[in-house]
């Protein structure tokens, strides 16, 4: 959430994934995250929110390029 294309950062995790096994063709699905005692405590998550615009009539939507 913090990184981008100019600002890079390092990510360590470790995730564990599932699968059942008498479903040989069954999908795997991500069942947690483990958090070792050694990792330092992470910084809240600075969450985004979208402002929607003006709402405009179906007239006014698209512009006609001549």
């Amino acid at each position: 959430m913090y990184g981008g294309e100019q600002v890079p950062r390092d990510v360590l995790e470790y995730v564990v994934f599932e699968r059942y096994l008498v479903n040989p063709y069954g999908s795997w699905r991500m069942h947690g995250k483990i958090i070792p005692a050694w990792a330092p405590p992470k910084d809240p998550i600075i969450k985004t929110v979208m402002i929607p615009g003006p709402t405009l009539d179906p007239s006014q939507e698209y512009e006609e390029v001549k």
